[in-house]
């Protein structure tokens, strides 16, 4: 599968969310002819509320901790692509949602989660 399942395998990994957070940043921003910190906060906040912690559970589920420290590592908001892109006020929003995603996310069993998961991706299509 290409985890890291030990510390001596441990890497900085990103899983293409911050490429995936620039792509979709960028066409809305050129559709709307516009350049925005609350948009591109609105996007980022999504990936890290959603995408973020189902990969980091995942990872877990797969017997990778190692990979999952690596990816809360990777996508430490101030080393992404669109960090400029934020004022000051959006940095701290941003970066104290990827501290209690990624706390919550590793400290939550991944059983827990598994009980969860069906209620939890109805909740999400919803909220589109």
């Amino acid at each position: 599968d290409g985890l890291p399942k030990s510390w001596k395998d441990y890497r900085v990994m990103d899983g293409g969310l911050p490429s995936v957070g620039n792509v979709l940043i960028s066409a809305i921003e050129d559709s709307l002819n516009t350049r925005s910190s609350s948009l591109a906060l609105r996007i980022l906040k999504r990936i890290y509320l959603i995408t973020y912690p189902f990969w980091i559970i995942q990872y877990k589920k797969y017997g990778s901790i190692t990979a999952a420290i690596g990816l809360v590592h990777g996508t430490f908001p101030p080393s992404t692509i669109n960090w400029k892109k934020l004022n000051t006020l959006d940095k701290i929003k941003l970066t104290l949602i990827h501290g209690l995603t990624s706390t919550i996310a590793l400290i939550t069993p991944v059983y827990i989660f598994d009980k969860f998961e069906k209620k939890l991706q109805k909740s999400v299509k919803k909220s589109k």
